[in-house]
């Protein structure tokens, strides 16, 4: 998904996801940086973008189908995932001074094309969420079996066994009640 700067119009450039004509998504762009998380190959949304000097505005809003693993119980789920973008594309040469001084919503670009499909997939990385979940209620993994608490392959029984450590404040607790 690359643009030519050229091919961007003084008065803006409005883009509708998917477009066929700018190519399709490569899902493996996000998928090579981890092997738990893999998007769909369709993204959906609109994108606008106008020249200003020296950069690029880029605005709008893209949605994607995202397949993560869950962090308790393992088990893969499919999740939507949407972004509203609001970034400068700010053209720049190669000088490493010119990259620091750079806002957070700037993105250096050097070049005659601008690589759309990037810079989505940065920002969709970005949405996901740190310990990805696939239910809130998801009990996770017995430590004891390996096998989802609570479920009819967990044999460990419904008495977790206490930490010896905690024995003691168990025997308060019996004579209290």
């Amino acid at each position: 998904m690359k643009i030519r700067l050229e091919d961007i119009p003084e008065n803006g450039l409005d883009l509708k996801l998917p477009n066929s004509s700018l190519g399709h998504f490569n899902p493996d762009i996000l998928s090579e940086r981890d092997d738990e998380i893999s998007f769909g190959p369709e993204l959906v949304g609109m994108l606008h973008m106008a020249r200003d000097q020296d950069a690029i505005l880029l605005s709008g809003n893209v949605k994607a189908v995202a397949r993560l693993k869950c962090s308790r119980c393992l088990k893969e789920y499919l999740t939507d995932v949407e972004t509203e973008l609001d970034l400068v594309l700010k053209v720049t040469g190669s000088s490493l001074d010119e990259v620091a001084e750079l806002e957070d919503n700037e993105i250096p670009i050097s070049g005659p094309e601008i690589d759309l499909g990037q810079i989505l997939s940065q920002e969709l990385i970005l949405e996901l969420p740190m310990k990805p979940l696939c239910d809130t209620h998801c009990p996770g993994l017995c430590p004891g079996c390996g096998q989802l608490k609570g479920s009819e392959q967990c044999k460990c029984g419904a008495q977790d066994e206490i930490d010896p450590r905690w024995a003691d404040l168990l025997k308060i607790k019996d004579k209290i009640s």
